[in-house]
């Protein structure tokens, strides 16, 4: 990805901020040390698989991870148009994470994906931003329980009833080859297909 990014220097192209390593068979940590974020590491070093049942995620520790994170994007060459939240855990748990991002992004000048859809169910949401921080109007994204067979009618159904305003398509591509059916191995939702 960073040589395609400092081939396609126009490119739009951002950084998916990630604190969990949800599978089983393909795991990754943080890019800082360890010992600078324990709060985000399991016994083995690696992100944990979810926070449900984790000691609380210490919002310092978020803030160096996030830093370290854009840091080895922009040595690599990548220069981030925005950021985002893998599975969405720096928006969707709670005002001391979601402020760690907006300061990250603030400070390197990054626009961070947030929709005016999750602003009922987080208030804090719009109550962080500041008036120069861009709000998209929705989002789509497919839900697991979808089957593979089904993906092109969901897409086709929702471009035919977008709402007004700016909709983002949250899509995840990949290949559905050796690789990547190994990482994806235990669960077939979210997997190769």
């Amino acid at each position: 990805m960073a040589d395609y990014a400092k081939s396609h220097p126009d490119a739009d192209l951002g950084l998916h901020l990630t604190l969990t390593s949800e599978r089983v068979y393909y795991r990754w940590g943080p890019v800082a040390p360890a010992d600078k974020v324990p709060s985000l590491v399991d016994a083995n070093g690696y992100f944990h698989h979810d926070w449900d049942h984790v000691r609380p995620i210490d919002a310092k520790d978020v803030e160096i991870e996030l830093r370290a994170q854009v840091e080895r994007a922009l040595s690599m060459g990548v220069r981030p148009t925005h950021l985002d939240s893998h599975q969405y855990r720096l928006i969707m748990s709670g005002k001391d994470l979601f402020d760690a991002m907006l300061r990250v992004a603030h400070d390197y000048k990054l626009p961070v994906f947030v929709t005016r859809d999750w602003f009922a169910d987080h208030p804090y949401l719009e109550a962080s931003l500041a008036p120069s921080d861009l709000v998209l109007d929705h989002t789509v994204t497919i839900e697991p329980e979808v089957p593979p067979e089904k993906w092109a009618d969901f897409y086709l159904t929702a471009l035919k009833n977008l709402k007004p305003g700016v909709t983002e398509f949250v899509i995840h591509p990949g290949f559905d080859d050796e690789e990547l059916r190994a990482a994806t191995r235990e669960r077939s939702t979210w997997g190769s297909a």
